[in-house]
Order: structure tokens, then C-alpha cells, then sequence
């Protein structure tokens, strides 16, 4: 996912973003909360699946596990985890690739807030 720089005409105080944000606890909680139940769900599947696994082995079975309530599949996240490990200075950040493409179904919560 690629940010941009937010216009100026854009651009909110902090109580506006503030009073947004608390609007929007309740879709950010429950997207966060599907992913804990799909990484839960999922937890023995992608632990079997998963014949090499990277650096933080319980991160990643739970992530890959999670990633599809956040529209990725198990192999897009290990992707992209394995790329932001082995470039760590390329991961987020203003014009700076993270997870390629558009913004998953649960992170477009957050990201739906932030656009106003």
C-alpha cells in the first residue's frame, strides 16, 4: 500500500480527526476482531501448510492464518512479510511500498475514516 501526501485542502484538526476516529472504534474493533477469529480458525491449517517458515514462525502462522479477513491470501502476506523482513527500510512510509495493492477489506476501515 502506497500513501500519499494528504492535500492541503484535506488536511483535518485534531478534534475532527479525533471525533472520526472515535465514530469509526466500532468497524476498526470488529475488522480487528475478524482477524483474530480467522487466525484462531485457521491457526492449525496454516501452521500444517506452511512447509518453511520465515523469522517471528509464530507471528506468521498466526498472520497467514488471519490475512484472508483482510483480503489477502495466506501466501499474498507471507509475500509481502518475507519482502518487508529482507528490506526493512522499504516498508511503510510515504511513497514507500508495503503490502502491494489496494487496501485490504479490513483495512479499508481504517483507511475509508481517514479519507473522510
Amino acid at each position: 500500500m502506497t500513501t500519499e501526501a494528504i492535500a492541503d485542502d484535506k488536511r483535518l484538526e485534531k478534534e475532527v480527526l479525533e471525533e472520526k476516529f472515535l465514530a469509526a472504534h466500532p468497524t476498526i474493533l470488529g475488522a480487528l476482531l475478524d482477524g483474530v477469529v480467522a487466525g484462531l480458525r485457521g491457526h492449525a491449517a496454516a501452521r500444517a501448510a506452511m512447509k518453511r517458515k520465515p523469522r517471528m514462525a509464530d507471528f506468521a502462522v498466526f498472520a497467514a492464518a488471519a490475512a484472508p479477513a483482510f483480503g489477502w491470501t495466506a501466501e499474498q502476506f507471507l509475500e509481502a512479510y518475507e519482502a518487508n523482513r529482507k528490506n526493512p527500510g522499504r516498508a511503510g512510509g510515504r511513497g514507500r511500498p508495503g503490502c502491494r495493492g489496494d487496501p485490504p477489506v479490513g483495512g479499508r476501515a481504517v483507511v475509508s475514516w481517514l479519507a473522510g
